[in-house]
């Protein structure tokens, strides 16, 4: 967890060498997890680099289309069903995490034009 989505680091495969490697010279009992929105493991290249690490965190919000986007806003096309269907190559080797909320909940997504950076506000009402 950090400074967004790791997967989208263009050095992301070499990063999880350089910490697999680390992580067998100074500390050969840890586990690396790494935490991904799963959205670019049609990717090959960090695909195969996640499936290194002995905890793959690949995360699904919703499985409800119209949720995923109000929770996530993504500024690309998802596709659910590519999402689920490049976790299956995982062979049921990660651990899955998920948004969780009350059956009620609303969800708004608004967009301030007042501010100079247009910042993006998401709200969750929860009854």
């Amino acid at each position: 967890s950090g400074n967004g989505e790791p997967t989208m680091h263009p050095d992301f495969p070499e990063i999880i060498d350089f910490t697999l490697r680390l992580r067998d010279e100074y500390f050969p009992s840890a586990k690396v997890s790494v935490l991904t929105n799963a959205t670019r493991l049609g990717n090959e290249e960090v695909r195969k680099a996640l499936m290194k690490v002995d905890n793959p965190i690949l995360k699904i919000d919703s499985p409800l289309k119209w949720m995923a986007d109000a929770i996530n806003i993504p500024n690309e096309a998802y596709s659910l069903e590519e999402t689920i269907k490049n976790i299956k190559l995982f062979n049921h080797n990660f651990i899955l995490q998920t948004f969780l909320c009350k059956k009620k909940s609303v969800f708004s997504y608004r967009q301030k034009r007042s501010s100079p950076d247009n910042e993006k506000t998401l709200f969750f009402i929860v009854t």
